[in-house]
């Protein structure tokens, strides 16, 4: 009996002190699970186990100005957004058109984190849609990855000729299209499509910033991408708005490129590429066995950097070509189905002592909200000139068009805009074109560099440019190289250069002014001529 009696007493311990440890385990694991409630989690990642219906809430569908097309605006929604320190975008594709309501229906992708302390990273990644924005604190990208909204933005749009065939027209005016009745390029009749699109600074305007298409699903224009980073944005990947290309077994030309805005407060570096270009043209084919293309190329959309200095990415990596190239190794392609390049804005914040600012503002006032100087730069620039031999004349039938107001009756250039720069074979429309003397301490400057071209915007007859600093180095005069559509040129400048340049116009006026003085004569001025 008393071994018994031990024995039950050792087992009521050993029970005792069991139920002890579980709830002692079991006030732990409360504890443990209270102290990870109460810390936020600052990482979140997305990859291939990532269902994207699960982290995106969707908006109804929403009219596209009055161009019969619907979308929906899909916002980032994930745990903790709010306090998210680094969201990571790792080995994934993530296609918005999965959470589109309807076929058609453009879905637009937006990321909107903390622009104190997030950091999106993507890795390996491919972001597809109509549109995406990114707004943190810092944008990174490696080169696997990319951001692709290529021919994903209007069928039709504000830069689709309904009277015409062409390619669709944003940045830039789209190619001709060549047809049963019009097979060759000398029957063309003069460009007469000049509508204002948009404007260099990227507005969305009503048409969402997309592109314009060619009539066809296949070659719709390119989408929008925006990245707005409140320190910095660094690309080694690719940011992609092409226009789609003409149809090939039909007659629909190509779209327009789209836009691609990138804004940091600090720096724009890396070894990106970006593309906004116009959609390729189409070889026209009519024979017993085939009858289609001859689509005309799309003109090229719309880029705009803006950062504390200059962005520093590779030029030669920035694009918004005009769809389409023309040369002896590719007679198919006529000379009046080449779209014309699109334009390229770059916003600098600087101060007289050199050093940089923050206060972004896209609409290109020449202040910022300090007072100090934003100073504005417009490159357009074609990519047809060949890499050796001479200098050739590019003959284009579509341009770039340079207004002096947007649809909506607003500036169509900044008033920050100090320098405009027309190289690689690029040819520019315009009626007046009127830069400040200087902006700062920044003296202001029109190039028109060798193979480029300067044309008349809308059969106007007089063409004039102001700015303290003029050079034509390339062709001045009509695509067309007939005498009835000459027009005048009037340059207004303090320095005047003409080197290796050829003139066809009814006359050539130059007006010199010192800068600061309007349309006076004093003795500072200097035309230079060079053969």
């Amino acid at each position: 009996m008393r071994k018994l009696r031990i024995c039950s007493r050792l087992e009521a311990s050993v029970t005792w002190l069991t139920l002890a440890v579980t709830l002692l385990c079991i006030c732990h694991d409360n504890l443990l699970c209270l102290a990870d409630r109460s810390v936020p989690a600052t990482t979140y990642r997305i990859d291939g186990k990532t269902n994207i219906k699960d982290i995106f809430k969707c908006s109804g569908i929403h009219f596209i100005g009055s161009f019969n097309e619907y979308y929906v605006a899909c916002e980032l929604s994930v745990p903790a957004q709010e306090t998210l320190q680094l969201l990571e975008v790792v080995d994934v594709t993530l296609d918005g058109s999965k959470l589109s309501p309807l076929p058609g229906v453009h879905a637009e992708l937006s990321f909107q984190l903390n622009t104190s302390i997030a950091t999106v990273s993507m890795r390996n990644s491919q972001l597809l849609a109509s549109a995406v924005e990114i707004r943190a604190a810092n944008v990174t990208m490696d080169e696997h990855s990319a951001v692709n909204v290529t021919a994903r933005g209007l069928k039709f749009g504000p830069g689709y000729n309904s009277w015409n065939s062409m390619g669709g027209s944003y940045g830039g005016i789209g190619g001709a299209s060549l047809t049963d009745g019009r097979s060759n390029c000398d029957d063309m009749p003069p460009n007469g499509f000049f509508r204002v699109v948009g404007d260099v600074s990227v507005d969305m305007a009503n048409f969402r910033g997309y592109g314009s298409g060619g009539g066809n699903d296949e070659s719709r224009g390119g989408g929008r991408i925006r990245l707005v980073a409140a320190q910095n944005v660094e690309i080694d990947g690719s940011l992609l708005a092409n226009g789609g290309d003409a149809c090939t077994n039909c007659y629909d030309s190509a779209g327009a490129g789209g836009s691609i805005l990138i804004v940091a407060t600090e720096r724009i570096h890396g070894n990106a590429t970006v593309q906004a270009n116009g959609g390729q043209p189409s070889v026209r084919i009519a024979d017993e066995l085939h009858d289609g293309g001859g689509g005309g190329g799309g003109g090229g959309g719309r880029i705009l950097f803006d950062s504390k200095n200059a962005e520093e990415l590779g030029p030669s990596r920035v694009e918004a070509y005009g769809g389409g190239f023309s040369s002896d190794k590719n007679a198919a392609i006529g000379w009046c189905q080449l779209g014309g390049d699109g334009t390229i804005l770059k916003l600098q914040h600087t101060t007289k002592e050199g050093e940089g600012l923050g206060g972004s503002d896209v609409q290109g006032q020449s202040r910022g909200e300090d007072g100090k100087t934003l100073l504005s730069t417009l490159l357009i620039k074609g990519g047809r000139l060949a890499h050796s031999g001479p200098v050739k004349r590019i003959q284009i039938y579509g341009c770039t068009p340079i207004f002096e107001q947007t649809s909506r009756g607003a500036q169509f250039l900044p008033e920050s805009l100090a320098h405009i720069f027309v190289n690689g074979g690029a040819t520019v429309c315009a009626s007046v074109v009127q830069l400040k003397d200087s902006v700062g301490d920044v003296e202001s400057s029109i190039v028109i560099d060798s193979g480029s071209e300067l044309n008349v915007l809308d059969r106007d007859r007089v063409v004039q440019l102001s700015a303290s600093q003029i050079t034509i180095q390339g062709y001045v005069g009509p695509s067309s190289l007939q005498e009835r559509d000459l027009f005048s040129l009037n340059l207004i400048a303090a320095d005047v250069s003409f080197s290796n340049a050829l003139a066809m116009t009814f006359q050539v006026v130059v007006q010199l002014i010192c800068p600061g003085v309007q349309h006076q004569h004093p003795p500072c001025p200097r035309i230079s001529t060079k053969q």
